[in-house]
């Protein structure tokens, strides 16, 4: 004998076809306002990317690779290429944190919005909101590494990416007063981001509103089952 909250194989098929145009108009319904809901977050959260490539070119770069190129018996390779090593990881550090530094930021606002680099507005406004649009990246190991810009358009996005990449060129001069930093690949506008094919708009929110919609109508019977 069965308790009540168990079901039969005859049990489901019957609170199935009891239930059959619920379990077909809600799922529906689900689908065809998250298609909308879809469709409308992404036409209001367009977002595009440009990356700028850049590339360390330090004197104490080209020294520490010449050197590397020397073979010696007494291990000084070794320590050439690690000194090297450090040389990229410390500088790469440096530069990443310089990227997004109010600093240079402040510059990157004053040439793009052509506001005032010290301004209050600069500091509390513009310069948080560019932290979070720009990316550095880097491979390890590597000496390029990639300035990435988001904006509402691409040409925006190339803009800012372009930007940075100038203003870092430029205070890596200030401070270690020697070419560190080069442009090999200026950015340019990116395509139109890539959108959820219709496809996948309409298939993930009917799924969603088909379990639930089961999910709702098998609770609800089994409640009606407990109290009988």
């Amino acid at each position: 004998m069965m308790k009540n909250n168990e079901y039969s194989i005859l049990d489901l098929f019957k609170v199935i076809t009891k239930n059959w145009l619920i379990l077909i108009l809600v799922p529906i319904i689900v689908m065809i306002v998250g298609f909308f809901c879809i469709k409308q977050f992404e036409n209001t959260n367009v977002t595009y990317k440009s990356q700028a490539q850049m590339l360390i070119t330090s004197k104490e770069t080209k020294l520490n690779s010449k050197a590397s190129d020397v073979t010696n018996p007494t291990g000084t390779i070794r320590a050439d290429r690690a000194e090297q090593q450090m040389f990229l990881v410390e500088l790469s550090e440096t530069l990443k944190d310089l990227t997004t530094s109010d600093v240079l930021l402040s510059n990157v606002a004053q040439s793009i919005y052509k506001v005032e680099q010290n301004s209050k507005n600069t500091r509390n406004n513009i310069v948080p909101s560019l932290m979070s649009k720009v990316k550095f990246n880097q491979e390890k190991e590597s000496y390029m590494f990639t300035i990435t810009g988001v904006g509402s358009t691409g040409e925006d996005a190339a803009e800012l990416a372009n930007t940075v990449s100038k203003a870092l060129i430029a205070k890596s001069e200030q401070y270690w007063g020697v070419d560190t930093l080069k442009v090999i690949s200026r950015a340019v506008p990116g395509n139109a981001p890539e959108r959820m094919s219709t496809l996948m708009a309409l298939v993930i929110p009917f799924v969603a509103g088909l379990i639930l919609t089961i999910a709702g109508v098998f609770m609800r019977d089994s409640k009606l089952r407990t109290k009988e």
